[in-house]
C-alpha cells in the first residue's frame, strides 16, 4: 500500500507501505518502506538549488539512491544522495517499539536542523519503530 499526494516528483523510486506528502521530490533508485514524509511547502527554484549545492546542501526532498525505512520525514526536509535511515541494529525500548525522533540534548540541538548531505546523516536518533 502507498499513498502519494498531488504534485510529487518521483524518479524511478521504490515506495511501499508509505505516505508521500504534497510536492515531495524523490530521487532515482531510492527505496522508501514504512515511511511518512510530510512533503514540501514549495517547489525549490533552480536558483535556490544552485545556491544550496554551492553551500554543500542538498535540494529539498529525498536524493537519489537512498534507503529509508520506518521513519517520519519532516516537511521541507533536505536529504542528500546515498543516505540510509533505518532502525536496524537499534535496541528496542522496554520490549515495545517507539516512534523515531531526534535526541533532545542541548549540545546536539543544532544537529537536527542540518540537512542530510550526500551519504552523511546529520541527525542522531534515539528510538525507532
Amino acid at each position: 500500500m502507498r499513498l502519494v499526494a498531488d504534485g510529487c516528483i518521483i524518479n524511478y523510486a521504490s515506495i511501499s507501505n508509505s505516505i508521500v506528502g504534497l510536492r515531495m521530490v524523490v530521487g532515482a533508485g531510492t527505496e522508501l518502506n514504512r515511511v511518512i514524509s510530510l512533503g514540501s511547502d514549495y517547489y525549490e527554484s533552480q536558483e535556490s538549488v544552485e545556491q544550496h549545492e554551492h553551500e554543500g546542501k542538498p535540494r529539498v526532498g529525498i536524493g537519489a539512491n537512498c534507503k529509508i525505512e520506518n521513519a517520519i520525514i519532516d516537511k521541507n526536509a533536505r536529504i542528500g544522495n546515498n543516505v540510509k535511515i533505518s532502525p536496524a541494529g537499534k535496541p528496542e525500548k522496554g520490549g515495545s517499539r517507539t516512534l523515531l525522533h531526534p535526541r533532545r540534548h542541548h549540545h546536539h540541538s543544532q544537529e537536527r536542523h542540518h540537512p542530510a548531505r550526500n551519504g552523511d546523516l546529520k541527525m542522531r536518533f534515539e528510538y525507532c519503530f
